[in-house]
């Protein structure tokens, strides 16, 4: 069993009473339900500072599709906690509310907004306020993740490609948009399995993934 899985044992049991549909919820998703949900009930979660070691996708297919869905988890989660908006104001609070609002819609809307930033940077118009406001948010951005290179003792240049980045995020937010509108019981699985960690001082050949491994799908 992983290790994620088994940290989250005590949550899968109690979630069900939070929420009637706690069983059709899609794994990569459910910490985030379950936390909201927790929540509500007045309960408390938090995280280890440890280190995840997340598989990344091998495949621009792979790594779209994963995408997609995470979004629509997000768009999902943030429609059903606002169909009653005083309910949940009331049961998370003010932190609570501007959490649950920043990591969720306001996440898709700034990953919605790349463009702009983008159509901005290339047309030269860079005085008004909200040219400002996005050139603030990737110099923010490029610096985290600069740091965490440096953290992780990954090159700095790493930081550089963020643009690009996002720009893929923005056509799985797309993606999952309609999605969301034309099937939202549908969610794009992806294959998992493909990636592993090796020793250091493994060869080339040692990176290359096996087909044979590419089976197992979440």
């Amino acid at each position: 069993m992983p290790v994620w899985a088994a940290l989250l044992l005590p949550a899968i049991a109690l979630l069900p009473l939070a929420s009637p549909w706690a069983s059709y919820i899609l794994a990569p998703v459910f910490a985030l339900a379950a936390g909201l949900r927790l929540a509500r009930l007045r309960w408390r979660s938090s995280t280890i500072d440890s280190t995840t070691w997340e598989e990344a996708p091998l495949r621009a297919g792979v790594w779209l599709r994963q995408r997609a869905r995470w979004f629509k988890g997000f768009a999902v989660t943030a429609i059903v906690h606002a169909r009653t908006p005083r309910q949940t104001m009331r049961e998370l609070g003010p932190a609570g509310c501007i959490a649950l609002l920043a990591q969720l819609p306001v996440s898709l809307l700034c990953t919605g907004a790349h463009p702009v930033g983008v159509g901005l940077a290339l047309g030269g118009d860079l005085s008004g306020p909200l040219a400002a406001l996005l050139l603030l948010g990737y110099a923010t951005a490029v610096a985290l993740h600069a740091a965490a290179a440096l953290r992780a003792r990954l090159p700095v240049w790493l930081a550089l490609p963020l643009p690009f980045y996002w720009a893929l995020h923005w056509a799985a937010l797309l993606l999952a948009l309609s999605d969301l509108v034309r099937d939202p019981s549908h969610w794009r699985k992806t294959n998992h399995g493909a990636a592993v960690r090796v020793p250091t001082g493994a060869t080339v050949a040692d990176l290359i993934p096996s087909p044979a491994r590419e089976t197992q799908q979440i």
